[in-house]
Order: structure tokens, then sequence, then C-alpha cells
């Protein structure tokens, strides 16, 4: 490697962030002592993989805001400067340098982290290699369904809220997308492409460690760009951010010529 980096995976929950995060500590990459990691639950038996101290500053954010991971609050410009915030970031730099201060190559996984990403990029001194995870809003909103009883428009601005969040506050750094359906059915190729990307030594061994903890049955709900153009409860903001985050990955790969450009990109997502 030749710097030293973090990797801070980014998407919605229930996008299968918990599935790479699980998937990149196999190939190497140091998310904290395991006992700091959360334990499995009925609805992640393989666990979150995610450094609770971190989550706790999150959680301590949104609330100060005002809010919480599902009733987001409003960010004021500039929030993540404001003296308000002062003794979290000095507690967050003491997390960071205590638990990660000698790694080469670290990583932290959290959905939280798509709205706090810029306070994070204030803290951490070392380049951030941003992940986003993106799945289908519908299948998400599902996810939520099922897990919160949360409804499914909730779910789908929920999905949209932390899209927007995790890619204008990654932006100018590097910064890959992963949508969860390819993982899923190319675990390795992908995983290989992340290994390029954040500079993971170890080739083909660590690399299957990796796929071993891709599993196709940790995919329960599936839905096809159809199911969501169609549904009535997804709202049509979602739908056209959905349709815009295809477009500028290439992942319609039959209208590469309309490929979007970031500053339409954010456009979409912001709903403007």
């Amino acid at each position: 490697m030749s710097e030293k980096s973090a990797a801070f995976i980014l998407g919605p929950h229930r996008s299968g962030t918990s599935c790479l995060a699980g998937a990149l500590k196999a190939m190497g990459v140091y998310l904290g002592p395991d006992h700091s990691l959360g334990d499995p639950q009925p609805d992640n038996p393989k666990g979150f993989f995610e450094f609770l101290p971190m989550v706790s500053i999150n959680d301590e954010i949104l609330q100060r805001l005002g809010g919480s991971w599902c009733d987001l609050p409003y960010f004021p410009p500039g929030w993540q400067f404001s003296h308000t915030f002062s003794d979290i970031r000095s507690k967050a730099s003491n997390i960071v340098t205590d638990n990660f201060g000698s790694q080469r190559i670290w990583g932290f996984k959290d959905p939280r982290s798509c709205l706090t990403i810029i306070f994070w990029r204030t803290i951490v001194a070392h380049p951030i290699r941003s992940i986003v995870v993106i799945r289908n809003p519908l299948e998400v909103a599902h996810s939520l369904l099922k897990r919160n009883c949360m409804p499914i428009d909730k779910g789908a601005q929920l999905w949209l809220d932390h899209v927007y969040s995790a890619m204008a506050g990654s932006r100018g750094a590097p910064r890959k997308m992963v949508f969860f359906d390819r993982l899923i059915q190319d675990p390795k190729g992908q995983l290989a492409e992340l290994a390029e990307f954040l500079e993971l030594p170890g080739g083909q061994p660590m690399l299957d460690r990796g796929i071993a903890m891709v599993e196709r049955e940790l995919k329960h709900n599936n839905s096809t760009w159809h199911d969501t153009r169609d549904s009535m409860a997804v709202p049509e903001k979602v739908k056209k951010a959905w349709s815009a985050m295809r477009l500028f990955s290439h992942m319609d790969r039959q209208q590469t010529a309309e490929r979007l450009d970031e500053d339409a990109l954010l456009a979409v997502l912001a709903g403007s």
C-alpha cells in the first residue's frame, strides 16, 4: 500500500453494507477489535461489523441535531465545523488515533456515516477512500418494512437521503460505487476491483477469504427495475434518483451515451 488510508463503507440501512464489510474484514481491512464490532442479530446473522465507539459518535451527532437514523435532522451548512461539536470532534479524534493509529489500512462501516462523512473527513488525517453501496430502493424499503415496520414510502425516502448525503459528502476524494446485486452475482469480480481500489495485499488467498463471506442467501428481497418503476408506494423522486444512479455508474449499459456527470447526478438526487 502506497499510503495510510481509511476505507469508509457507506450505504443506506439494509443495502448490503454488512455483507461487504465482512468480506473486506476477511480480506485484511482492520475494522477494530472483534469485541467492539457488535453481536450478530437475526436480521444480520454474520454480524454488522460496526465499530461501536464510532457508531456512538454518529448517534450523538444526529441526536444533538435533533434527529436519529430514521428521523433525520436538518444539517445546517458547515455544521461539521461548528463549535457545538467541539467536544465530539475531540472524542472522535481520540477514538480514531487510539484504535486505528497503527493501522496502515483500516475501515469503518455504519449507514449513519452517509450523513456524517463530511464530519469524519475533518477528523481523519489521512485519505478516506469511500465505498458507496447501492441497492434497489424498493428492496431496501421492503427490508425496512420487515425489520422496523417502516412504511415503504418512508423507507424509500430514507434511501434517497442517505445516497445523496453519501455521494455529496464523499465528493472530491477517492470513491467507488458497488451495486449490491453485482456483489452477490459476481463477488470475485467486485471484490477484486475493491482490492485494487484499496491496494490490498494478499493476492488470491486474500480474495478467496472475502468471497467466502458473500452468500446469495443473504439477499432476501428481490425487486426488478420494473417493480420499482411501477410501485405506487415509491416516490417519483426516488425512482428518478435510482435511474440516475444506474446511468451514472454505467449499470444500464444499453444507455452509456446518456451517462450522467456528477453535477447532474447530485442535482437529481437533491430533487432539483
